[in-house]
């Protein structure tokens, strides 16, 4: 369960896989037991893999599961911490089947086209210039992990991940890629823990998902709250201190002696908040 995923959001699972299928098998039977109803993200990997490795464990996810083929949505009991769901405590929920394939898996899978970085930021840029999206990261396409993370300002156009979708397969952008991550243009996008951690938490996986080429796929990562039409549920603002109690905690940390200094993660989280205090509000 990485930290990211708070628990509920993201479970890993490794299995030792001996037939075709058992991958699948294992999703549908966690998402039944106990707890493990809550998760809203789930993967399921085989073989010779670290999975606390993250660099690890997602190039063997990427490398093993094909998107068109191996993704499994469905709807179930959730959390009820979980916000992004449109009705309380239950909504959408992914399986990854990132096992090791056996023979009788691998026929009629497909892969993502090759093009050079240089090619892919002239067409991403493009998207910024056309004001889609207001920057983009695809530092992990150097590791051989086809992800591309964009940053979009939904209180500017609430319709902007379908005007960005459909860009990204007009240019065929999308090919290049397995899977698009949007998340909102307060979130710092070099930063991949508050990545996955604004991804998984404000989104429903089979609310938020749509396909952009055959086996690639766009998750809406953005706040619900400027969704077209609003979101019928209250949408939760980010908890930070104020500069006023961070100061004041940084000027009695010495005296405290409860070891080194460490930075008040509200300077970091802060950026993240909205108009509002404990709710966003929207005017």
């Amino acid at each position: 369960m990485p930290d990211p995923g708070i628990a509920h959001n993201l479970v890993i699972v490794k299995m030792k896989k001996s037939y075709p299928g058992q991958g699948t098998k294992v999703i549908s039977s966690l998402l039944g037991a106990g707890q493990m109803m809550f998760t809203k993200y789930l993967v399921v990997v085989s073989g010779n893999v670290d999975i606390r490795n993250y660099s690890e464990l997602i190039q063997n996810i990427f490398i093993n599961t094909d998107f068109g083929r191996d993704l499994i949505f469905n709807r179930g009991p959730l959390d009820v911490l979980d916000h992004s769901s449109d009705t309380f405590a239950f909504g959408g929920k992914l399986g990854i089947d990132a096992t090791t394939k056996t023979p009788e898996e691998r026929s009629g899978r497909t892969g993502v086209s090759n093009q050079t970085v240089a090619g892919l930021t002239k067409g991403i840029n493009n998207l910024i210039k056309e004001n889609l999206i207001k920057a983009f990261n695809i530092s992990l396409l150097i590791k051989n992990i086809p992800v591309l993370i964009i940053s979009v300002n939904r209180t500017e156009d609430n319709d902007i991940i379908s005007k960005v979708s459909s860009a990204l397969k007009s240019q065929l952008i999308g090919d290049q890629f397995k899977l698009v991550l949007a998340v909102d243009h307060t979130v710092d996008i070099n930063d991949f823990f508050t990545v996955a951690w604004q991804m998984l938490g404000n989104s429903d996986p089979l609310r938020d998902h749509q396909f952009i080429s055959e086996s690639s796929l766009i998750i809406d990562g953005t706040i619900k709250a400027f969704r077209p039409g609003g979101f019928i549920r209250r949408w939760p603002n980010i908890v930070c201190s104020d500069n006023e109690t961070i100061n004041s905690v940084d000027q009695k940390w010495e005296l405290m002696a409860i070891g080194p200094f460490i930075p008040s993660p509200s300077m970091k989280s802060g950026r993240l908040k909205r108009n509002g205090n404990e709710e966003v509000i929207l005017f």
